[in-house]
């Protein structure tokens, strides 16, 4: 049997992943990944499900252990449960019930897929006659013993998922709670159901809110460490998809740095008017950042709220974005006036500077160095 490193390295190309990129996911170092693919170690039992996860595999394929005939039968079967769709279908499910009971009465992802069907599609969610209860009863049982013995977590979570939906109809709610506390990457999503009014909407917009932050780190993480142009562009275009007035409070900061590293991936693939562009959006974005930072300066205390509706419920303090003393700019600082020295000098713009649209920016910005004065934001 090939070693469990051999299965590492086979999965993680079959993936489209370096060794960096997978220990980045496992927050490992590139030497442990290379070191399991060689055979000079093995990863710690801990890392076998994230492995799995990130691999997207099983960890009977990352072990090469082997599926037996029944195994493969049961995943047929528990495929068929998935397919089943009506009181056509109703027969059949009794047989599998019954074969399951015989042959797999422990199998996690057959009871799963029986307490699903029997609830969702052969009548124990409507529960009214004594039939349609006696399967809700049924299910209820299955995926209740399944949280409690379980051994597979992710069948644990989706019977927890499972369990929480049941409660929310019957209009159990803090009963729903507890299911969705034990739902894993549901977690967030169930509580928030089980919310109603302002509570429900300032927990929507934070858990939004998050997401975004993550989806954009993850985004730009790709665009640093690979010279990824469409990751950067895809990080600012989730930002302005969610951000749609322009009133980008934290995210200006974030924007004017996605900006510079597009301008100069582009710079680098001869594309020099989009570069320019780019630049010109950097400015745009730096505008409204300078604006926060004179703000934070004069009132650590300030709250800057975002504008658009989707986010119209949070914002940042201008105390969280910067101490007191950072936020001070050198007197006599102008922005404009050190972004036009740096374009002019950088080596980066080398190529830039003898176009017409980008002797135009500087121009642009001299002339607001010149003009600018104070505004509040």
């Amino acid at each position: 049997m090939e070693h469990i490193g051999q299965k590492i390295k086979d999965l993680r190309k079959r993936a489209d992943l370096t060794q960096d990129r997978l220990a980045d996911y496992l927050g490992v170092s590139p030497q442990a990944v290379s070191k399991w693919e060689v055979g000079s170690a093995s990863p710690d039992l801990a890392l076998i499900a994230p492995l799995c996860r990130v691999l997207g595999c099983t960890s009977d394929e990352l072990l090469g252990i082997e599926a037996t005939e029944d195994e493969e039968e049961a995943k047929e079967l528990s495929k068929e449960l998935m397919k089943l769709g009506g009181p056509n279908d109703l027969n059949r499910f009794e047989e599998i019930v019954a074969l399951a009971a015989q042959k797999y009465p422990r199998n996690e992802q057959i009871s799963y897929r029986i307490a699903e069907t029997e609830y969702w599609t052969f009548g124990g969610m409507k529960g009214k006659s004594e039939e349609e209860r006696r399967r809700k009863e049924d299910a209820e049982k299955r995926l209740l013993a399944l949280l409690a013995d379980g051994k597979n977590e992710t069948w644990k979570t989706y019977a927890a998922s499972q369990l929480f939906h049941m409660r929310m109809k019957d209009g159990l709610r803090e009963e729903a709670k507890v299911f969705a506390e034990q739902s894993g990457p549901f977690r967030d999503m169930h509580l928030l159901g089980c919310l109603e009014g302002e509570e429900w909407q300032n927990e929507q917009q934070f858990l939004v809110y998050k997401s975004l932050n993550w989806l954009r780190n993850y985004l730009n993480m790709r665009g640093d460490r690979e010279h990824h142009l469409p990751s950067y562009e895809a990080a600012e275009a989730v930002v302005k998809a969610i951000v749609k007035d322009g009133n980008y409070v934290m995210y200006a900061r974030d924007l004017s740095v996605s900006a510079v590293n597009q301008a100069r991936l582009l710079i680098e693939a001869g594309e020099y008017g989009r570069a320019v562009e780019k630049l010109r959006d950097q400015v745009e974005y730096d505008e409204q950042w300078y604006r926060i930072v004179r703000a934070a300066a004069e009132d650590p205390g300030r709250f800057l709220p975002y504008t658009a509706p989707v986010l119209d419920r949070w914002g940042e303090g201008a105390g969280d974005l910067f101490d007191r003393e950072d936020a001070i700019l050198p007197a006599g600082w102008n922005w404009r006036k050190e972004r036009a020295k740096f374009l002019k000098t950088a080596p980066i713009y080398a190529t830039l500077r003898d176009r017409e649209d980008f002797k135009a920016l500087i121009a642009e910005l001299e002339s607001g160095a010149d003009s600018e004065k104070e505004e509040n934001v």
